[in-house]
C-alpha cells in the first residue's frame, strides 16, 4: 500500500487515543507521589502539544486531544461538588496503567481488526477444507486468504504506526503471522 492510498483511508476519532509510555510512567509517578501534579500537568500538556502537531502532520482534518489529561471519563466530573470518585480513579489506574483489557478485540479496534479478523477465519476455514480436499483450486484460494489476512495485518499496524503506536508485539501476540503454504 502506497502512501497516497493510505491518505484515502476514512478517519474517525472517537474517545481517547493511547498514551505514549513516558507519560503514563509520569501519571504513574504523581499517583505514587513522585511527581507533584503541576508537573504532570506540564507533561500532559506537552504530550498534547505533541499529539495535536502529529495529526496534523498526517492531515487529520478533525484532531483531538487524545483525552491524555484524564485518567478515564469519569474524572472530568471530579470537580463537581459531591463526587468522589477522583481517588477511586487514581486507585484504578494505579492496577491497570495501560487502561486495556483482554477482552478488547476488533470491536474496540476498527475496520481494519474486524477485516483482519474475518480474513483469519476465513483462512482456517479453507485450512481445515484443505486438510481433506487438497485440489489446486482450493490450494489457492487458500493462499489469496492468508495474503488477504497478511494485509490487513500489515494495514493494522501501518494504523497503529500513525498514532505513534511503532511497538507491534500487541498485534504479534493476538494476530501472529499465518504459516505460509
Amino acid at each position: 500500500m502506497r502512501r497516497t492510498d493510505l491518505l484515502g483511508l476514512r478517519v474517525d476519532q472517537v474517545g481517547s487515543l493511547l498514551r505514549p509510555a513516558s507519560l503514563i510512567d509520569s501519571f504513574l509517578a504523581c499517583a505514587k507521589g513522585g511527581l507533584t501534579r503541576s508537573a504532570l500537568d506540564a507533561l500532559v500538556e506537552q504530550a498534547v502539544r505533541d499529539v495535536v502537531a502529529k495529526q496534523q502532520a498526517i492531515g487529520f482534518p478533525i484532531v483531538t486531544d487524545g483525552e491524555f489529561g484524564r485518567i478515564n471519563w469519569h474524572v472530568s466530573f471530579s470537580q463537581i461538588e459531591g463526587w468522589a470518585l477522583d481517588e477511586a480513579s487514581w486507585r484504578s489506574f494505579l492496577a491497570n496503567p495501560a487502561m486495556r483489557h483482554e477482552h478488547e478485540r476488533a470491536n474496540t479496534l476498527g475496520r481494519v481488526a474486524r477485516r483482519l479478523e474475518a480474513a483469519r477465519r476465513r483462512h482456517a476455514e479453507l485450512s481445515a477444507r484443505l486438510a481433506v480436499d487438497g485440489s489446486e483450486e482450493l490450494r489457492l484460494a487458500h493462499r489469496a486468504a492468508r495474503e488477504e489476512a497478511e494485509h490487513w495485518r500489515w494495514t493494522l499496524c501501518v494504523q497503529r504506526e500513525a498514532i505513534g503506536l511503532y511497538d507491534h508485539r500487541w498485534v504479534d501476540r493476538v494476530y501472529p503471522a499465518l504459516p505460509a503454504a
